[in-house]
């Protein structure tokens, strides 16, 4: 397997927008706002120049300092209902600095409620560096998980957002399909039929690289990395 380092710029002739501006860009077929500004999570400083779309069609999320810690997110312009979610990375993920978060998931801005896939050690060296969760108004589950690559550093994570239930893969290398598993994680562990799960909802997709608690890196190192594809299959 082809080993990449992603935590370093690439030097690929980049176009940001100017400051301030509404920035939106093209990803694997969908529209994606780029956030700007101080906001949630982490309490953290946001800027349409952390995220850009590079010539080979892969999406970077940079984490970097200038004067100011500056994070990156990307919202989908569309939102989704059920079906399964994929999203393929590279990043030498298993390495990541403490501090820091890369968050793959699904979301409603109006009610909070989300699905996440999220890669971080919540600010302590020792913890588990992988978390399956979900977040509800009434109910908040998940499961920890290690990642861990030896081979190199692609992987692949994937939700299934079904009626009654929800399912959770990480995955060696880039996959569509459900092998080569490393962690997996299902809620409930057995559907209970009619208990739907956001039933009559449609979430965002959303992918990002933030600071856990706005603290700088405890490397003081910039992080860069890069979602390969993403790609959504409607259920049923």
């Amino acid at each position: 397997m082809k080993k990449w380092l992603v935590l370093v710029m690439t030097g690929a002739l980049l176009s940001f927008p100017a400051a301030g501006a509404a920035a939106d860009i093209s990803f694997a077929g969908y529209q994606w706002q780029v956030k700007d500004g101080y906001d949630y999570p982490g309490k953290n400083h946001w800027s349409s120049r952390q995220a850009w779309v590079d010539e080979a069609g892969d999406l970077h999320l940079r984490l970097e300092k200038r004067g100011l810690w500056y994070c990156a997110e990307v919202i989908s312009r569309e939102y989704f209902s059920f079906g399964r979610f994929s999203f393929q990375v590279i990043g030498e993920l298993d390495k990541l600095d403490p501090q820091v978060v890369l968050g793959l998931f699904l979301y409603h801005p109006a009610s909070l409620e989300e699905v996440d896939v999220e890669v971080a050690r919540w600010g302590k060296a020792h913890n588990p560096n992988g978390l399956f969760g979900l977040y509800r108004q009434e109910r908040h589950e998940a499961q920890p998980f290690l990642v861990a690559l030896p081979e190199g550093n692609y992987s692949t994570y994937q939700i299934e957002w079904l009626p009654e239930q929800l399912r959770f893969w990480g995955q060696y290398g880039h996959r569509s399909d459900a092998e080569a598993v490393f962690a997996r994680w299902s809620y409930p562990q057995q559907p209970v039929s009619g208990e739907k799960i956001f039933a009559g909802r449609y979430l965002q997709v959303r992918m990002n690289l933030w600071l856990y608690g706005g603290r700088q890196p405890q490397s003081g190192k910039d992080v860069e990395v890069v979602i390969h594809d993403f790609q959504y299959r409607p259920w049923p």
